[in-house]
């Protein structure tokens, strides 16, 4: 199986299997542990709060393969800072990002946790104020 996680507005990939975040949840309850052989979830770390990262990363791999590719990103931090002081960002862009995420981490810790928990990083992107990190157990 492959899911694609994403937020209401999400354009989903035709031939994965849908799920939407929603008030800081994921409903993974109909999907069998082991059973994925990817998971893309690109841009939903910003929807939860920070103090809840690890425990959301932890569900995903607890539905993923051994061999299984898990897909994660979301907006760096210190990114988005430089991003508005050097501004890069204008006051109505950062004001809306600023609305629109429960949270924002740095990818250097989201690379740590996820090797920490044994995972071969595959690719690591940063575009942006937004990175993505491609792992595989």
């Amino acid at each position: 199986m492959r899911i694609h996680i994403g937020t209401e507005g999400t354009q989903f990939i035709k031939g994965y299997h849908s799920v939407i975040v929603k008030d800081q949840n994921i409903d993974l309850n109909a999907i069998s542990d082991n059973e994925c052989m990817e998971i893309l979830a690109n841009d939903i770390l910003d929807e939860f709060r920070i103090e809840n990262i690890g425990s959301v990363i932890q569900a995903l791999l607890s539905k993923l393969r051994i061999g299984g590719k898990l897909v994660l990103g979301g907006t760096d931090i210190l990114l988005f800072c430089k991003a508005v002081q050097d501004g890069s960002l204008s006051e109505a862009e950062y004001s809306n990002i600023i609305a629109s995420k429960q949270s924002m981490t740095q990818a250097p810790l989201v690379l740590e946790t996820l090797r920490g928990m044994g995972l071969n990083v595959e690719i690591y992107d940063i575009n942006g104020i937004h990175f993505e990190v491609a792992v595989r157990r």
